[in-house]
């Protein structure tokens, strides 16, 4: 893929992907976890670096981290949302939930999801 900017390629990722990786470790256990992060690219960083990092590896921070929480018999599932602007989630996380209030709505459909609701 070629884009001519960061905030292109951001744009590109913010509407088609999801920003919300959801791990489901065990259907009997009552833990929901919930990771935060940015995008983990700096401002000056390569274009290159964001799209490996987000479009090709679709990287989130958090991730290799939680695995400690995961053997936890009490997790039950590992949400990791994903903020592509950094703007403190203003622009919600994807073209689906594209501001604050339907980034939540969709993390309680998700954990909704989980317990059966």
């Amino acid at each position: 893929m070629k884009f001519s900017s960061i905030a292109e390629a951001k744009d590109f990722v913010h509407k088609n992907f999801d920003n919300i990786l959801v791990e489901k470790i065990d259907n009997n256990a009552d833990y929901c976890y919930i990771f935060f992060s940015s995008n983990g690219i700096c401002a000056e960083e390569p274009i290159e670096k964001y799209i490996d990092s987000l479009i090709d590896k679709n990287r989130y921070e958090w991730h290799s981290i939680s695995n400690v929480i995961k053997k936890d018999r009490k997790t039950g599932i590992c949400i990791y949302v994903r903020d592509v602007y950094k703007n403190f989630y203003m622009h919600g996380v994807s073209g689906k939930a594209d501001n604050i209030k339907k980034t939540i709505e969709q993390l309680k459909e998700i954990v909704s999801e989980k317990n059966g609701e």
